[in-house]
C-alpha cells in the first residue's frame, strides 16, 4: 500500500520531468528542407505566441550551403544554416538549442540537405583572430549524443526526489536529512560546474542559477522527505 501511495504522489512529477527531458518531436524547433528553400519552424510554445516560420531560398545561383557551429559566434549550442551571398547580404537561419550538434546529427543534416537541394554542404565555425577579427574554418562536431544529455538532465531532476524519499524512508532526523540534502545539492552543483568547464564555456556560472537550483532542489527534497516520513512513520 505504501508503494502505491508513493507512486500516486510522485509518479506524475517523474512523468513530467521525463516529458521535459524527452519532449515529442512536434514540440521542437524543426528545419524543413525543400528543393528551392529551407524553412525554419519554431518550437510549439513559440508558435503559440505568434512566432512565424522563416524561409531562406536556395536558388540556382548558390554554390553551397553552410552549417555553422552554435546559434551565434559566442554560443556553442544549436547551429546556424546560411547560404553564401550572391551579391547581397548573407541569409541565415538560427536553430537555438540547449545541446551541441553531434557528429551523427550533423551527418544526417548534410545528407538530407544535399539530397533534396542538390547543393554541397560544408560544416564551418568562426574563430577570433588578432584585433577581434573572425575567420571561417572547418568544423568537425564531436561525437556527443543528445540522448545522453537528456538522461543526465532527467537524473538531475530526480535526484532531490530520490534523496528525500530515501532519507524519509530511513527515518533520519530533520538535522541529518538537512545535511544529506545539502551534500546532494553541492555534489549536483559541482557536477554542473565541472561539466561546464569541460565544454569550454567561457561565461561564468550565473548567480541566478545558483539561487534557482537552491530553491527548486530544497523544495523538491523537503516535499519528498516530509511525505515519505508521514506515510511510513506516522
Amino acid at each position: 500500500m505504501f508503494w502505491l501511495v508513493l507512486i500516486a504522489i510522485f509518479g506524475p512529477m517523474i512523468a513530467f520531468l521525463g516529458f521535459l527531458a524527452f519532449p515529442p518531436k512536434s514540440w521542437l524547433t524543426r528545419l524543413e528542407v525543400l528543393e528551392d528553400r529551407l524553412r525554419l519552424v519554431p518550437r510549439l510554445l513559440s508558435r503559440w505566441i505568434g512566432e512565424a516560420t522563416t524561409e531562406m531560398p536556395t536558388d540556382e545561383g548558390n554554390e553551397e550551403i553552410l552549417i555553422w557551429r552554435g546559434s551565434s559566434h559566442s554560443i556553442p549550442y544549436g547551429f546556424r544554416v546560411s547560404v553564401p551571398p550572391g551579391g547581397g547580404q548573407r541569409q541565415e537561419l538560427k536553430i537555438e538549442s540547449g545541446m551541441r550538434l553531434s557528429k551523427q546529427q550533423a551527418a544526417i543534416l548534410v545528407d538530407g540537405i544535399t539530397g533534396v537541394t542538390g547543393l554541397p554542404v560544408r560544416l564551418v565555425q568562426q574563430t577570433s583572430g588578432v584585433g577581434g577579427s573572425t575567420h571561417e574554418v572547418p568544423w568537425a562536431p564531436e561525437g556527443r549524443f543528445a540522448f545522453s544529455r537528456a538522461l543526465a538532465m532527467l537524473a538531475f531532476g530526480l535526484l532531490p526526489w530520490i534523496g528525500g524519499i530515501v532519507t524519509g524512508f530511513l527515518g533520519t532526523g530533520a538535522a541529518v536529512a538537512a545535511v544529506v540534502g545539502a551534500c546532494l545539492w553541492l555534489s549536483q552543483t559541482a557536477s554542473l560546474l565541472i561539466y561546464a568547464r569541460l565544454l569550454d564555456q567561457k561565461s561564468r556560472f550565473p548567480k541566478i542559477r545558483w539561487l534557482t537550483t537552491v530553491f527548486t532542489f530544497t523544495a523538491s527534497y523537503m516535499v519528498a522527505y516530509a511525505l515519505t516520513v508521514f506515510l511510513v512513520h506516522r
